[in-house]
């Protein structure tokens, strides 16, 4: 109910900012929704060795976020990671774990449900804790 709400007011807003010249509902979702698209298309691919994957999260400034339990919690960091991440030109994907999965592999409790990052070298899968650049082992593929 209340997303429905939302989204209402949100394609009202942009109606009311968009020119009214503009003349139709595309010119609004042209102003909601072409903003996010990639500037450019790039070629993206996995990491090459886990010295490169090291070396992109060094440089990296995503753990360095602080952590804000309603704006800049664990899914907006691993997105950001993961954007920050397309933008040098790597495929990093997102990943939940739950407490018990997570204490597993981390080693740190936690409470609920966790969002972090994933990716391949080769054909083996590595989780990113985005919020202290941690990697982990999880599996081969082949």
């Amino acid at each position: 109910m209340y997303r429905v709400l939302a989204i209402a007011l949100i394609i009202i807003g942009a109606a009311l900012i968009v020119p009214q010249d503009a003349g139709s509902t595309d010119a609004v979702k042209s102003f909601l929704f072409d903003k996010y698209e990639p500037s450019a298309t790039k070629d993206l691919r996995y990491f090459k060795s886990t010295s490169e994957l090291k070396s992109f999260l060094a440089t990296d400034p995503t753990n360095l976020e602080f952590y804000r339990d309603t704006t800049n919690d664990c899914d907006d960091i691993a997105r950001h990671l993961q954007s920050r991440a397309a933008d040098a030109g790597y495929i990093m994907n997102l990943q939940v774990l739950n407490s018990t999965e997570y204490e597993k592999l981390f080693g740190k409790k936690i409470s609920s449900n966790h969002m972090i990052c994933s990716t391949m070298i080769g054909d083996t899968i590595y989780f990113v804790e985005p919020q202290n650049d941690k990697i982990v082992y999880v599996m081969n593929v082949d």
